[in-house]
């Protein structure tokens, strides 16, 4: 096991390659977030975390007040979507600092849900960020048949690519 002292705790490589997707997909969350409070302070749309599958362990008073939980299940999509004329649907984020994006990305409960929303007329999206390029693309054009993958490029044919405005991703502006 190799110990790197910058994160204060031994991980082995393939551990710290997580533990740097982890990273990077919150830093995407808080900035999506962030897009979304200002939609919803300017009436133009409503984007909410979902919450993901978890059963609680213990009770309130746990040492330290740590909380603590065990997933319960897959966790579905990230995030709602509403706009208004009464459109809604479903947001899968997915951010990457690497040139492309695996399709299978998108797991199989992932999967499920957008297929479902799509299905009964909602809007079904996937955002993605590659090395700080935002995009965003519809659920019914991310499968491909001779693909393991999409790059940038590839992104930019079957999807939108995402603004950033004040260092935010603008990705209604993708869907009006």
């Amino acid at each position: 096991m190799r110990k790197f002292y910058n994160t204060g705790k031994s991980y082995t490589t393939r551990g710290l390659a997580g533990l740097k997707s982890k990273r990077a997909g919150q830093d995407a969350e808080t900035l999506l977030e962030a897009q979304g409070d200002i939609y919803a302070a300017e009436n133009r749309a409503r984007i909410w975390k979902r919450h993901e599958p978890y059963k609680r362990l213990g009770g309130s008073k746990l040492k330290g007040g740590a909380f603590r939980a065990v997933y319960t299940g897959r966790a579905g999509c990230d995030y709602q979507i509403m706009l208004p004329g009464g459109r809604g649907g479903l947001l899968e984020l997915k951010s990457r600092s690497g040139d492309r994006i695996r399709i299978d990305a998108i797991d199989d409960v992932q999967r499920q849900e957008l297929a479902l929303a799509s299905g009964w007329g909602h809007l079904a999206l996937i955002v993605v960020r590659l090395s700080g390029e935002w995009f965003l693309i519809s659920y019914e054009n991310w499968e491909h048949a001779h693909r393991k993958s999409h790059s940038k490029k590839q992104l930019l044919e079957i999807g939108h690519p995402v603004a950033l405005v004040g260092g935010l991703p603008d990705v209604i502006m993708c869907i009006i």
